[in-house]
């Protein structure tokens, strides 16, 4: 009961010395808790500061400007006085305006300085309102265990991406190997997509370096420049055998694979004269396949048909591969090539799918 009492005492004592500080330190038992001051009421006073500051510089420049305009009018018809007693009298004039523009230039330079220093507060106000934990939001005082900030640092991963597929082989040219002449692409057709919607960010060095990582799927989209289809031999190797010759008109014919992602980047961040990050990221990229078909579009006696056939192909189960990425602003630049080969290993040709696009929205 004893306890329960100064309990009950302690947090009065801190509860009427609430409105006197930002926050108090109460210990109760073994835990000790941080009362937060709600902000927004401090914030709004410097807004309003600020506004005021502004407005006075303004009516000091229009002032200023009237008496400039004052000194131009008296320096010209001092030129054309004679008397030096009118010259004398209209110098002390011009001497008094000259001070009173002077004096106004302090004060526009003090008031300048002032929403410098009201700026610093509102951000330092802003970051400190980011970084904690602010419950309920704005207009709600509550208490909680202080916590520790930290610098944010944001990657490059999340986002839709767009792009062209091709291969290479094994010599890191597009020339297709031996055997494998069916798989000749329409490259300018073969489009890749990818959603990457999770991302997690790892924070090395202030908000500049930093690992990124999280989930993605990817859509690719290849187009065949011949009429095939991808079938499997008795031996399980993939061919491309030729179109029925009585259908003339192939419109489209492709494969498409459905991966789901997960990258492993490094990424740094440098700053530019034009106020905007120039990123780097770099690093590996692993996919677990998730559905694969072909789909073929042709037209018989002026009938449109399309035939859809959903297999594994003998494609890779699993690919991984190295990626990099740079931009600046909203100009995002990728490239994924992949090391291992689009087939499995002796069931296909030993093709390695390469893709360079845009990332064309950033979550």
């Amino acid at each position: 009961m004893k306890k329960t009492i100064i309990v009950i005492m302690i947090l009065s004592y801190v509860f009427s010395m609430y409105s006197q500080t930002d926050t108090t330190k109460v210990r109760v038992g073994k835990k000790k808790y941080t009362i937060i001051k709600n902000y927004k009421d401090d914030y709004d006073d410097m807004e309003s500061s600020k506004k005021k500051f502004e407005s006075s510089i303004v009516e000091l420049e229009k002032e200023n400007q009237s008496m400039e305009d004052s000194l131009k009018a008296y320096n010209k018809k001092l030129e054309s006085l004679e008397s030096e007693y009118e010259k004398l009298k209209l110098r002390e004039i011009i001497l008094e305006k000259k001070k009173s523009i002077y004096e106004n230039d302090k004060k526009i330079t003090a008031l300048n300085k002032g929403i410098e220093n009201i700026d610093d507060d509102l951000d330092e106000m802003k970051d400190e309102m980011d970084n904690d934990d602010w419950g309920e939001g704005w207009g709600s005082d509550w208490i909680r265990k202080k916590r520790k900030r930290t610098n944010r640092f944001r990657g490059h991963w999340a986002g839709f991406n767009v792009g062209l597929n091709t291969f290479v082989n094994k010599d890191y040219n597009m020339d297709l190997p031996v055997g494998g002449e069916f798989m000749e692409l329409q490259t300018n057709k073969s489009w890749y997509f990818a959603i990457n919607f999770i991302e997690l960010n790892l924070p090395l060095w202030s908000d500049k370096i930093g690992f990124v990582t999280g989930l993605g799927i990817e859509n690719n989209n290849y187009h065949f420049k011949k009429n095939i289809n991808l079938v499997e031999s008795t031996d399980g190797v993939i061919t491309g055998v030729n179109q029925d010759p009585n259908i003339k008109d192939y419109y489209k014919n492709t494969l498409n694979t459905f991966y789901l992602t997960v990258p492993f980047l490094y990424e740094m961040q440098f700053p530019t004269a034009m106020g905007r990050k120039l990123f780097i990221n770099f690093g590996v990229v692993g996919g677990i396949k998730l559905h694969s078909m072909t789909k073929q579009f042709y037209k018989t006696g002026g009938d449109r048909n399309k035939d859809r056939t959903s297999d594994d192909f003998q494609l890779s189960p699993f690919t991984y591969g190295f990626t990099a990425k740079v931009g600046i602003g909203p100009l995002r630049v990728f490239a994924n090539y992949s090391i291992s080969t689009l087939f499995e290993k002796d069931k296909g040709p030993k093709l390695y799918p390469f893709t360079i696009g845009l990332t064309i929205l950033n979550f």
